[in-house]
């Protein structure tokens, strides 16, 4: 597809928690009574142009699981952010009601498949045989104990995190006078959306004002932490929208069997990414945690978002761009001031040379280690290349005679490999953003190079160890 800018779409090699998290709720009789399912999945199969309210593919999961069980089922929200339902978000048409049915009844099928195979009232006695024409090894079921709870606990903490600082008076007040205008201008006009946009963007920017008025820079918010165990159960909440590399680490450190970790509740502040994610590409965290995104172009392509005042052109020839939860000055501002940072072309240097610094490092702990594989790519890109081809292995006297511009063989290493090399990097908080491969920027000290590169070490001999990689002989 052409080069559209930053764009809200599929990456196969990010991170996803794909369970279904089931709790099964009976009497003590094993009749039952509820069912507790999560996922972490934005319902959004209804894109925006749908204006109806709707439980989304959660309607059709709960339609199918309580008819079978006989009771309610509740649907919590997982670690969602950054992922959304495999069919996309609805663009308006036909097609997407029976997406939201396709995908609901995958939830609700496999909540089902869950759900029957986790037993209340009783459990597989000892093992015995029954002699036919074969023996026949069988067992009895047992009435599971009438005490079955073991342990139940529930705590929960509070903490105030730091927004980024506010900006100076100067540029408060020409936000505030630069988003009145654009107000006024889309009030004027016919767009109800544009109306909704520009009056959130002069809300933010009202509030932004007034706070540094007052000489207050430093802005907290208070966060929520909640938690519940039941024998060896454990729920994890959060009052915020976590990414899913949040969820999927919460999960991995707990040392309960099974974790259900939830976001959105008891409020919600706004985005928490982990740190990897403030130097991503895409939907950018920048300015403290606000989400914004940025799309470039000449001036006379840009001008098609603008506002004008002219109905005809706002309402027919406008390119509308709502974004996600865009409109925050605070992302805009700091957008702007990076902009005006690397237009001399300095920045773009220090980006490059942090590169230069990073390839070579990474190349040499390849070397170091003897794994079959380089690291390459020009400007401030870089790319780590694992050959996977054992011939190719065999015959390789040398790394540079693994060397290829085969588009192919760079862009086809197995998926496995891709996946758990981005899991390993992001544990030691390093986020290389695609596949294998990412950017450098002017903000990379040669301290957090060798950082990375210590992360890389210990990534490269992980993959070695599980032969997801090869050395050369």
């Amino acid at each position: 597809m052409p080069d559209c800018g930053i764009i809200i779409g599929e990456n196969s090699n990010g991170p996803i928690d794909r369970t279904v998290d089931v709790i099964r709720i009976d009497d003590l009789a094993g009749k039952p009574l509820a069912v507790v399912m999560s996922a972490a999945c934005h319902t959004v199969v209804l894109g925006p142009k749908t204006l109806s309210y709707s439980p989304d593919f959660i309607g059709p999961a709960r339609e199918l699981i309580e008819p079978a069980i006989g009771g309610p089922s509740l649907f919590l929200q997982g670690a969602a952010d950054n992922i959304n339902p495999a069919c996309g978000i609805g663009s308006g048409g036909p097609e997407q009601f029976e997406d939201m049915q396709r995908l609901g009844l995958m939830l609700g099928g496999e909540t089902l498949k869950v759900w029957a195979q986790i037993r209340t009232h009783n459990q597989r006695g000892p093992r015995r045989i029954v002699r036919s024409v074969a023996a026949i090894s069988t067992w009895d079921y047992e009435p599971t104990p009438q005490a079955t709870i073991n342990h139940l606990s529930v705590t929960r903490r509070r903490l105030n995190l730091p927004l980024a600082p506010l900006p100076d008076l100067a540029t408060a007040e020409s936000d505030l006078a630069r988003t009145r205008a654009a107000r006024d201008a889309a009030l004027a006009g016919d767009s109800l959306g544009a109306k909704h946009v520009a009056q959130r963007m002069f809300a933010w920017a009202e509030q932004r004002h007034r706070l540094v008025s007052a000489g207050n820079r430093i802005v907290t918010r208070e966060i929520e932490l909640w938690a519940m165990r039941i024998n060896d159960i454990g729920i994890a909440t959060v009052s915020a929208e976590p990414l899913a590399e949040l969820g999927l680490e919460i999960k991995r450190r707990s040392p309960l069997p099974h974790t259900m970790f939830l976001g959105y509740s008891n409020g919600c502040i706004g985005y928490i990414p982990p740190p990897e994610a403030f130097a991503e590409e895409g939907m950018k965290v920048v300015a403290g945690g606000m989400p914004g995104g940025a799309v470039a172009g000449r001036e006379s392509v840009m001008r098609v978002f603008d506002i004008t005042g002219d109905p005809q052109h706002d309402r027919h020839r406008r390119v509308v761009h709502f974004g996600t939860f865009n409109a925050s000055p605070t992302a805009a501002a700091a957008g702007i001031v990076v902009l005006r940072r690397v237009a001399d072309g300095t920045a773009i240097a220090q980006a490059d040379a942090a590169a230069l610094r990073l390839r070579a490092a990474w190349d040499a702990v390849l070397e170091r280690q003897g794994v079959a594989g380089y690291v390459y790519g020009p400007a401030s890109t870089y790319h780590v290349y694992f050959e996977t081809d054992l011939d190719r292995v065999r015959q390789a006297g040398a790394r540079r005679d693994l060397h290829t511009t085969d588009a192919t063989r760079l862009k086809g290493m197995p998926s496995r490999l891709i996946a758990q090399s981005q899991l390993r990097m992001r544990f030691g908080g390093v986020d290389n953003m695609s596949s294998t491969g990412g950017l450098t920027c002017a903000a990379h000290t040669p301290d957090e190079i060798d950082r990375a590169t210590a992360v890389f070490e210990k990534t490269v001999i992980a993959l070695r160890d599980e032969k997801l990689i090869f050395s050369l002989k």
